[in-house]
């Protein structure tokens, strides 16, 4: 029962988080690059971070799960971290006055875009099987 109710807690937050970001994502529109590049990169930023944990929830509540699987939320977690970590130092380091190169080199934060694209693409083949809803 206390397994039981922690799976339960732990499903309600990602389905409240997934939601209030779905929610603070459609702001991307409002607050264009051109007003607030920060503000816009962070809308999007919390969505790579908030669709992992969400995906993640899928496999807590699962018993038994293939290793493929855990292999992709592997994959997807390191993209999920790497790619918010490109843009976070890219924006920290940038200096608008030299205009001087990335410090993240462009064609790495394009793999981990990339990638993390890919993943968006096969989550739902590497979602663990649910049961049916009664």
């Amino acid at each position: 029962p206390g397994q039981a109710r922690r799976k339960v807690r732990i499903i309600k937050f990602c389905n409240t988080l997934y939601a209030v970001s779905i929610m603070a994502v459609s702001l991307l529109f409002v607050v264009t690059p051109k007003v607030s590049p920060s503000v816009h990169t962070t809308f999007f930023v919390q969505l790579i971070i908030c669709r992992f944990v969400v995906v993640a929830g899928n496999f807590v509540e699962v018993e038994r799960i293939p290793r493929e699987k855990w292999v992709f939320l592997g994959v997807y977690g390191l993209v999920s971290l790497l790619l918010p970590a490109c843009l976070f130092i890219n924006f920290v380091t940038y200096d608008s006055k030299n205009k001087k190169k990335p410090t993240v080199p462009m064609a790495l934060g394009m793999i981990f875009d990339y990638s993390w694209f890919a993943c968006l693409a096969v989550t739902g083949r590497f979602l663990p099987e649910q049961t049916p809803l009664q």
